[in-house]
């Protein structure tokens, strides 16, 4: 393969993938965690506001432990409607993945040390890797339209 073509190709579609994968397995992780914590600090301030409620008539603790379950129940909504963890595992997985391969390449391990052209082959697998992710990504983004 070509040199030239082969640092255009490594530049615009393997680091772009690879910086991708992980800019987006890192956001919804975050997002995922936060969601967590949300769920997890306002359940115990509704437990603490009835408390406090109960002890202090004038503490308007139904009132809070209200709009505390509907937050709660809007974080746990979106943790299931819109699949951070799943999200996070799949990029996970991509990123992983690509990072192997390069790591094969630049060490000249497995395959590439039985054949002439490392840079084919390189990019042969990495495309195999993106288009088996291209095809788990329906299943995570929509996982109710896979089954």
């Amino acid at each position: 393969m070509d040199e030239n073509a082969f640092q255009g190709w490594r530049k615009e579609r393997f680091e772009g993938e690879l910086k991708g994968a992980l800019f987006w397995n890192r956001r919804n992780d975050w997002v995922c965690k936060l969601l967590q914590l949300l769920i997890i600090l306002f359940s115990s301030l509704i437990t603490a506001a009835l408390a406090l409620g109960k002890f202090i008539p004038s503490f308007p603790g139904q009132v809070c432990a209200i709009f505390g379950s509907l937050i709660v129940t809007c974080a746990a909504s979106s943790l299931k409607i819109f699949n951070f963890q799943e999200k996070a595992l799949y990029y996970a997985y991509k990123y992983d993945a690509l990072m192997r391969e390069q790591s094969l390449y630049k060490a000249v391990d497995g395959d590439y040390s039985k054949v002439e052209d490392k840079e084919q082959l390189f990019v042969r697998r990495v495309e195999n890797i993106i288009s088996e992710a291209s095809k788990k990504r329906e299943e995570v983004y929509f996982p109710a339209k896979s089954k």
